[in-house]
């Protein structure tokens, strides 16, 4: 997994880093790094799978923030990050996300080989796309 350089300002914290697939992703998902660095600080923390999930529910969303319209487009958003929290793998956009988490078991399974090459495989495709459309 390649991280670029780019990081995300924390509200004061430390920063993240993003990878070039968590990249991609937010050009391809109009997201901005202030909005995914709201996800992270207000989102609900779940530890599945070896990877920290942040998703962003309604309830989680302060009351001083609940009418701006950029946030109420958060409700739904699930960031992914690594274990140490020190990069951004990627972030997507579904209500229902929170179930699915959940679901998830706690820690990896010994069969991850075919999930590491799909991911990796999704990356590269996703860098070349990247890049091309920046040559564009």
């Amino acid at each position: 997994m390649t991280t670029e350089k780019t990081q995300i300002e924390n509200y004061g914290r430390s920063a993240f880093e993003l990878t070039g697939h968590a990249r991609c992703r937010m050009d391809q998902r109009n997201f901005s790094q202030r909005e995914v660095a709201y996800v992270i600080r207000y989102g609900k923390l779940l530890r599945r799978t070896g990877i920290c999930f942040y998703f962003l529910a309604g309830k989680d969303v302060p009351p001083a923030d609940r009418k701006l319209g950029w946030v109420q487009r958060l409700i739904g958003v699930t960031v992914l990050m690594t274990p140490e929290r020190a990069a951004i793998i990627t972030l997507y956009k579904n209500q229902k996300a929170l179930r699915d988490i959940k679901k998830k078991n706690k820690f990896r399974s010994t069969r991850t080989s075919t999930t590491q090459n799909i991911c990796h495989m999704e990356s590269k495709s996703c860098q070349i796309e990247w890049q091309s459309s920046q040559a564009a």
